[in-house]
């Protein structure tokens, strides 16, 4: 039996001209769809949106807009994935809602500025992926293994536990997992990235330009390599 759990994505809209004309102006009543969904294991966030997942038996799928675009928004599973999508060009100040309930969850992953929160969101192994200004805070993660990718100047927190962590940090971004114990711990930092990690055995870090990794737990071995004004530091 899959105990319950929540996860909420929640992004903002962005606004940006459209070839021939300007953005779609979500304004007017909201309405609510069900979309049939089934064999849903991760999740791909590519519109605006506030997202509530609920991990329990029976997967479904509720989306609340603005009535003049919510046909347009598209939700689709792909390989395991759930692909939630807009036809419109753009999308004007708004909010979108959906509510999604899925049997497990081991992948997220959001486009642009989209934010992510919840606890106890992964299974034995987990991978949150943010490519843009997007921000994720997870608490009460047990896993294995997870792995954070950040690619712009998202950010993201953890906290729980996982015998193993993968980070790979490029551009501005910023990850605190200061509170997620782990035991061994690999990360790379590239650009201006800021770290924070819990390591209790073994700690392999590479860290390039300004970045900074800070590491707690007294790890009892440590694997550094640093380039330009990076620097791995105890805290």
């Amino acid at each position: 039996m899959i105990g319950r759990t929540t996860l909420v994505v929640a992004a903002l809209a962005v606004t940006a001209p459209l070839a021939a004309c300007g953005p779609v102006l979500l304004a007017g009543p909201r309405a609510t769809q069900e979309r049939d969904i089934a064999g849903v294991s991760a999740l791909d966030l590519r519109t605006s949106g506030d997202l509530t997942v609920t991990v329990g038996e029976t997967e479904s799928l509720t989306i609340t807009a603005a009535s003049n675009v919510i046909s347009s928004l598209t939700a689709e599973v792909d390989d395991g994935t759930l692909v939630l999508d807009s036809d419109l060009g753009a999308l004007g100040p708004t909010l979108i809602r959906y509510e999604l309930t899925v049997r497990s969850l081991d992948r997220v992953r959001i486009t642009g500025s989209g934010s992510v929160s919840g606890a106890g969101a992964f299974g034995r192994t987990g991978t949150i992926e943010i490519r843009g200004s997007g921000s994720a805070t997870l608490t009460g993660v047990e896993t294995d293994d997870l792995t954070v990718t950040v690619v712009g100047s998202g950010d993201v927190t953890v906290e729980g536990a996982s015998e193993s962590l993968q980070l790979t940090l490029d551009g501005s971004a910023d990850v605190d997992a200061g509170d997620l114990r782990t035991k061994t711990a690999s990360a790379s930092l590239r650009g201006s990235a800021d770290a924070r990690v819990h390591v209790s055995e073994d700690l392999d870090a590479t860290v390039s330009g300004s970045s900074e990794l800070v590491y707690t737990g007294d790890p009892a071995q440590i694997t550094r390599g640093t380039s330009g004004s990076g620097e791995i530091a105890a805290g």
